[in-house]
């Protein structure tokens, strides 16, 4: 099995419903290619006596043994494949990290493929170089190399190992397309671990395996006095005092008599790596950066008309995140991970409104902040909201861990969705590899992970961002190997018998039980209404009145309230309330300055999702004399839930 073959298997594993399609797009495969990589696999599981996978009615049945086999790999095998995106990512990398220049055929050797394919990849590679001004140069008898400014060169190599490094096997893919030794990479790890001790701050797995090569990458450079350039715009007096630049300076230590601007290169990819705890920053910085996330949070609570539950906590996760993020935006040090659309859409909606909302942070950064930063930043706000809404339930039968060695922001994400679905579970912090080395295994009863990883305990290999295909069937394996049988299942079961039995004669209604039972185990866990609810769904042409004038806001609150009430989306409390805090709701549940969102939430009346709007021609008042002209009432007792239409509704 190679490396291609291990990325399909992988991929199945994660999410058995998967379209061939997004396999043949992903790897660049033609059907005949994926057929072929799946015959080989299942070849190779039959090798090691495990039933090979089938397909059926468009999903994927394997055996549990797979795991295990996922989490021992081939390292020879695992380098003989990889997509032409890859190859010419590597063939970049190679080109900068290498301390001379480098032949067709020795890149070919390197990447087991012809000096004609290589020859086609290069042509790509230089196009893709021109958004860096950076120029591929061939020197007849000596080879390619990179041509002009260094901090572009290292700019891309730093994107490319962090892209890399989070791939299959990406350490083991860098470190022999960089030709470290064993002794390198052990030198470099012992001063990172130094770091991290010194700087009390402990990196995720991602972005400890990228200083790894990044570091040697910088060392490199400097061994064939390739400095970095000296008219890129650092603030030093912002660094020189840190002690990140300390840290930096003991990492660089083997190196002499370098430019100073190398050290506060390598200070800015310390900072700008993702850790665990707080990195630092001057309490200036810190108590400003406060101040707009704040800001930020309001903004955004007014534009998605709900309520951030704890958001002392929210600011402090924000913050944490927006730490590094601070150098990343101010020097253009780019985050690069793609975002994987099939997975990412299930939190689109929730991302459009964070955008809308985060112009205090640009105005804090004084640019415009990334997509990618924002996409982070959506991560964090949406795992909060998930994991305060999730309700506390004290019977938790089972201790579950969560694994991710990526972004902290995509593990608590994951933590709140897994929270959501199986309320039964008392789950662990979420946790690097690393971290979850160190724990016993009578601690936890189950394990997800992005990553395959070694432990006695069921384990579930899911992805950072789940469709909804995916939770229903991780819920659906996790539940039967548990033998947790939901009883609202049940109930339903009974309820259809008993509708059948009216209209029907059942000769067998044990096995007709059973098979309503698997039918609807099939399909409710996939439903998640929320998630699909339109504005068209909500605001129906009944709950919308068109009046010339009202005389006041009570007035104004039974009418748009009465169909709401009548479709029993709220109860008599939601009036009440709407009433009695209708000023203060005003000050900040409006749309423009002339549309009013009153709402309230579960505690205060509302009991299902549900909008009403009224159409007022002459306008209505607040307390400050601003006048409303559209007033949308607002039933929101979930969190989240009603954020696509919100979305429409601003469109």
């Amino acid at each position: 099995m190679n490396r291609r073959d291990y990325i399909i298997l992988n991929e199945i594993v994660k999410n058995p419903t998967i379209k061939d399609k997004y396999l043949i797009e992903k790897l660049n495969l033609t059907k005949r290619k994926l057929d072929y990589s799946i015959e080989k696999i299942n070849d190779w599981l039959e090798l090691n006596n495990i039933q090979p996978i089938i397909k059926k009615n468009g999903k994927y049945y394997f055996e549990k043994e797979v795991l295990k086999i996922l989490q021992v790999t081939d390292e020879e095998n695992m380098m003989l494949f990889h997509t032409s995106r890859e190859r010419i990512e590597l063939i970049l990398l190679v080109l900068l990290t290498s301390k001379e220049k480098i032949l067709l055929s020795k890149i070919a050797e390197e990447l087991n493929v012809t000096k004609n394919t290589v020859s086609n990849d290069i042509k790509i590679a230089r196009e893709d170089l021109k958004s860096y001004d950076l120029k591929i140069e061939y020197l007849r008898n000596k080879g390619y190399q990179i041509v002009d400014k260094e901090w572009s060169k290292r700019l891309v190599a730093t994107e490319l190992i962090s892209k890399i490094v989070k791939s299959y096997n990406g350490p083991l893919v860098l470190k022999n397309i960089m030709a470290i030794s064993n002794d390198e990479e052990s030198n470099v790890r012992d001063k990172i671990k130094y770091v991290e001790n010194m700087l009390e701050t402990k990196f995720t797995d991602y972005s400890y395996y990228s200083l790894i090569f990044i570091i040697i990458m910088i060392s490199r450079r400097i061994e064939i006095k390739q400095f970095i350039d000296t008219d890129y715009l650092i603030e030093v007096k912002d660094i020189s005092d840190t002690d990140e630049y300390k840290a930096s300076k003991f990492i660089l230590e083997e190196n002499k008599n370098i430019p100073d601007e190398e050290y506060i290169y390598l200070t800015l990819q310390v900072f700008s790596s993702k850790s665990i705890y707080r990195s630092r920053l001057s309490n200036n910085i810190i108590d400003n950066l406060s101040s707009e996330v704040k800001l930020f949070l309001d903004v955004f609570e007014k534009q998605a008309a709900t309520v951030v539950d704890n958001k002392e906590f929210l600011i402090e996760k924000l913050i944490n995140h927006l730490i590094p993020a601070f150098y990343r935006i101010k020097y253009k040090l780019r985050i690069n991970y793609q975002f994987d659309v099939y997975t990412a859409e299930e939190f689109d909606d929730l991302y459009w409104l964070v955008e809308k909302s985060i112009y205090p942070l640009e105005d804090f950064f004084n640019q415009k902040i990334p997509e990618n930063e924002i996409k982070f930043i959506t991560l964090i706000v949406g795992g909060h909201i998930l994991e305060t809404t999730t309700e506390k339930n004290r019977n938790k039968n089972y201790v579950a861990a969560v694994v991710c060695p990526n972004d902290i922001s995509f593990s608590q994400w994951m933590r709140s969705e897994l929270s959501l679905m199986f309320p039964y579970m008392d789950f662990l912090p979420a946790m690097a590899i690393r971290e979850f080395m160190k724990i016993k295994e009578n601690n936890y009863d189950v394990v997800f992970s992005t990553v395959p990883i070694e432990a006695d305990k069921p384990i579930y290999i899911v992805n950072q961002l789940m469709s909804k295909d995916e939770k229903g069937f991780l819920k659906k394996c996790v539940e039967k190997d548990l033998h947790i049988v939901q009883k609202p299942m049940n109930m339903k079961t009974n309820k259809l018998l008993s509708i059948i039995k009216e209209y029907a004669i059942i000769s067998d209604e044990d096995s007709l039980a059973n098979k309503l039972e698997e039918f609807l185990s099939e399909n409710v866990d996939t439903e998640n209404h929320s998630d699909s609810i339109q504005l068209f769904d909500i605001l129906r042409p009944n709950f919308i009145n068109v009046i010339e004038k009202i005389d006041n806001w009570d007035s104004m609150i039974e009418l748009g309230c009465k169909p709401l009430l009548e479709n029993n989306a709220i109860n008599n409390n939601f009036i009440s309330n709407l009433k009695n805090n209708i000023n203060n709701i005003l000050d900040y549940a409006t749309l423009a300055k002339r549309i009013a969102l009153p709402h309230l939430g579960k505690i205060d009346g509302a009991k299902k999702i549900a909008m009403s709007l009224v159409l007022c021609r002459n306008g209505i008042k607040d307390k400050k004399g601003n006048k409303y002209y559209v007033v949308v009432f607002l039933s929101a007792p979930e969190k989240i839930g009603h954020l696509k239409a919100m979305k429409q509704l601003m469109l």
